[in-house]
């Protein structure tokens, strides 16, 4: 799923190391996380069912959980100079959200990583539509990775702790890479907007262009999970 090469006598080739380090430390990130029930670092992560408690808070209005403060002089990296949206001691603002909508768990989306605030969200939709788990004495002759019915909360939990210990590895972070085909040619959807790399053939495709991108997207953690 990544495109590592590896020896006959077992192990990364030279060239492939980097990559594979990254990869290995990823994983026993989210190894240590699921033993510990925490991170190896100082950060406080949160876990969140879907969006309903966040509340839209006025750059002048008093931050909830520091009343002697102004949601605008919070002393963090973070400036929200037109109002922030709250929830847990978070407070977040993208670029396209407003004052009406945070911009958060979009139709279609299962679950969503903001690794600056740390925090991990499932959306509503995730949970009515992802599979608990795969039956293997389901899987017939000629199924493909690529079915929806193979889309689990497993390969979403991989997904999303991929974003969320990956951004923290290196400044490039883990983003979803642009998809490209079989040829590797880039790949466009509706309005030109490039598609990501989600689905087995797609993690593939990029695997075989670019080893170093497919360490570098979420869903080559997922479906190498999967795989194994």
């Amino acid at each position: 799923m990544f495109g590592i090469k590896i020896s006959s006598k077992g192990g990364p080739e030279p060239e492939s190391q980097t990559d594979f380090k990254y990869v290995e430390g990823i994983f026993n990130e989210m190894k240590f996380g699921m033993d510990n029930d925490a991170t190896t670092g100082s950060r406080n992560p949160g876990l969140y069912c879907n969006t309903d408690g966040w509340k839209f808070y006025e750059n002048n209005a008093a931050d909830p959980w520091r009343p002697a403060e102004k949601i605008s002089d919070r002393k963090r990296k973070q400036i929200f100079p037109r109002g922030a949206w709250g929830f847990n001691y978070n407070l977040v603002m993208f670029p396209d959200s407003t004052s009406e909508t945070h911009g958060m768990c979009k139709d279609g989306v299962h679950a969503e990583t903001v690794a600056p605030s740390s925090f991990i969200t499932w959306c509503n939709y995730g949970f009515a539509v992802l599979a608990l788990s795969l039956q293997p004495n389901a899987v017939k002759q000629w199924d493909y990775l690529s079915d929806p019915s193979r889309e689990t909360m497993s390969l979403t939990w991989v997904h999303e702790f991929a974003h969320f210990y990956g951004s923290y590895s290196e400044t490039n972070g883990l983003p979803d890479k642009p998809a490209v085909d079989e040829n590797g040619n880039a790949i466009f959807g509706e309005g030109g907007v490039p598609v990501k790399t989600y689905g087995a053939p797609y993690v593939i495709n990029l695997a075989k262009k670019s080893p170093r991108d497919a360490t570098h997207t979420a869903d080559a953690y997922a479906w190498f999970a999967v795989a194994m």
